[in-house]
């Protein structure tokens, strides 16, 4: 990447409002993101960075000046998976040499990898507050660390109202940047025009406004908020756009030294009225990225588009029937699973790879976590995210949502869960990227459980029917890897910071009713495809053909005890 995204700020939220720098490198090793900080640390504006090497314009590295990038590959990024912060120096805006602690976060994100650098000045002093810059499109102040106007704000405390306009990208790519510009040029008056003598109007983020006041009761703000909300709606009218974004808010008040912990409340306040913000008993939170906010879906609700990218996603609605049907023991394992991934009542939990919900319904996972806590269900195939919408719904459990999303691609923020959980999924993705994901949104304590294949016990004639893709595999010098062995798996969980509490392994085995069944799940499952995943395209196409001609022809004259598919599959539960 070597232009700095127009909605950069909004593409790494996290990153915006610390007070400390923080950038974001692409797989080379170049500029992506700064934050405000910075940009202000560095003495360069973030589309002035954007491509560049980031040990040309960062000036950071280790104390002995190893060169930038093997530093990257042999320190920074061990550092991160196991959680860790390593030393290091820059020379920040001025000349001035710093030492400093870089964290670095890791992310995926469709097809390229990203590091998100996080710079924490060890010893850091107080920097003097800069006036906010006024916003061209509202003309509002910006309400951003280390302004005066924050500065005051935060020194005497107050009240304040967070607006959130839903939606905004959605106006930009269906009419284009001047009409978003427009929306929010139009509601940033709306606010000005309410304003009471004292407060201050403000633009807060990429589609969020404020209003912050001396003081006011919860009623008072409330109906503030909604005089605020009625002018806007109507000025949004008055632009012209026919689908113009809703607006939602949430209110806070503070006092000294709170008003960044006003600005979080104001917007869990905000989420939870958009229902994108689960709280749950526990004091563990599910709370949303922007993406999941606009997939999130209650029982029952409204089907969206399969994720994109995943394996998975053309998983018909019968295909988890199926594999219920088809394990011996199914239902038993999915609640012995539950058991041992022992999810707290009223704790938050974000479920991975649900297909119609083997785990979370027959295993009684949404039982166990009950009405007082919160359980986020995702999977990529829209398909068999209905039927478990349905089924939530038919069973009365409010407390259960649904997002249609890969598990590399969680759109869950960062260290807000109390347990992730998954079975059976790992080997349809990038297993590290899958279990990254899946650690990424624990909060510090929050438990990770997972079942997953890690051997396929080869009998002759399943080897016999897949003859053709072991060939292709043998042929590049490559071995049958779809399933991470134990050992490779629970080192991969230990590297990224997870301590391992419990595994239990079992052998189990699975048996097809005819050849058809057999060759359909082949299909939806794409399982040649992830065998041959590293040869040529037009290599694997030849080779689901070949696999199923000879799985008709193998088919037909085994015996039935020779068409059982065993395999064996290990629980991990450990804690962050």
């Amino acid at each position: 990447m070597r232009d700095q995204p127009d909605d950069a700020a909004e593409s790494w939220p996290v990153l915006q409002p610390l007070s400390f720098p923080a950038a974001v490198l692409d797989d080379e090793g170049r500029i992506v993101y700064l934050n405000p900080r910075a940009e202000a640390f560095w003495g360069i504006r973030a589309p002035e960075a954007a491509g560049r090497p980031a040990a040309e314009v960062l000036r950071i590295g280790p104390r002995d000046g190893c060169p930038f990038p093997e530093w990257i590959r042999s320190e920074v990024i061990p550092a991160a998976l196991r959680g860790a912060s390593i030393p290091a120096r820059t020379v920040a805006r001025g000349g001035a040499v710093h030492l400093v602690e870089v964290r670095a976060l890791p992310e995926t994100r469709g097809d390229r990898r990203y590091a998100q650098l996080i710079v924490r000045e060890a010893g850091a002093r107080p920097h003097a507050p800069r006036p906010a810059a006024r916003d061209p499109l509202t003309g509002l102040p910006r309400l951003g660390q280390a302004t005066a106007e924050h500065d005051a704000w935060n020194a005497r405390g107050g009240a304040l109202i967070l607006f959130d306009l839903e939606a905004l990208r959605e106006v930009n790519a269906l009419y284009g940047a001047p009409a978003g510009d427009e929306v929010l040029a139009a509601a940033g008056q709306a606010l000005a025009a309410e304003a009471p003598p004292g407060g201050l109007a403000a633009r807060a983020g990429a589609d969020e406004l404020a209003l912050l006041l001396a003081s006011a009761t919860e009623g008072t703000l409330e109906a503030l908020a909604e005089r605020v909300v009625d002018r806007a709606a109507r000025a949004l009218q008055a632009v012209g756009v026919p689908a113009g974004p809703r607006i939602h808010y949430g209110v806070a008040a503070f006092g000294p030294d709170q008003l960044g912990t006003a600005l979080r409340q104001a917007a869990d306040a905000l989420y939870r009225r958009r229902g994108a913000l689960f709280r749950a008993r526990s004091g563990g939170s599910i709370r949303l990225t922007r993406e999941g906010r606009a997939a999130v879906q209650e029982p029952g609700g409204e089907s969206k588009a399969a994720a994109p990218g995943a394996f998975a996603s053309g998983f018909s609605g019968e295909f988890d029937g199926f594999f219920r049907q088809a394990y011996a023991r199914s239902v038993e394992q999915a609640r012995d699973f539950v058991a041992l991934a022992d999810p707290r009542p009223g704790s938050a939990v974000v479920e991975v790879g649900a297909g119609t919900g083997r785990i979370t319904f027959d295993g009684g996972l949404a039982e166990r976590v009950g009405r007082e806590g919160q359980l986020l269900v995702t999977d990529p195939s829209s398909a068999q995210m209905d039927v478990a919408r349905r089924r939530a719904a038919d069973m009365g459990l409010d407390w259960v949502r649904f997002v249609c999303a890969p598990v590399e691609a969680l759109p869950v923020e960062p260290g807000t869960a109390d347990l992730c959980l998954g079975a059976l999924f790992l080997h349809f993705t990038e297993p590290l990227d899958a279990l990254r994901a899946m650690v990424r949104v624990l909060r510090p304590g929050g438990r990770l459980a997972i079942c997953a294949a890690v051997a396929w016990l080869w009998t002759p004639t399943w080897r016999a029917m897949y003859g053709p893709a072991l060939d292709v595999l043998r042929s590049h010098g490559l071995a049958f890897d779809v399933f991470l062995p134990r050992d490779g798996l629970e080192r991969i969980i230990r590297d990224l910071g997870i301590t391992i509490d419990r595994a239990e392994e079992t052998v189990d085995r699975m048996v097809f009713p005819s050849v058809e069944i057999g060759i359909q799940v082949l299909r939806q499952t794409k399982f040649v495809a992830l065998m041959l995943r590293k040869v040529p395209p037009e290599e694997r196409r030849g080779a689901e053909e070949a696999v199923e001609a000879r799985m008709r022809e193998v088919w037909g004259r085994a015996q039935p005890d020779e068409l059982v598919f065993p395999g064996t599959m290990v629980s991990i539960v450990g804690h962050r």
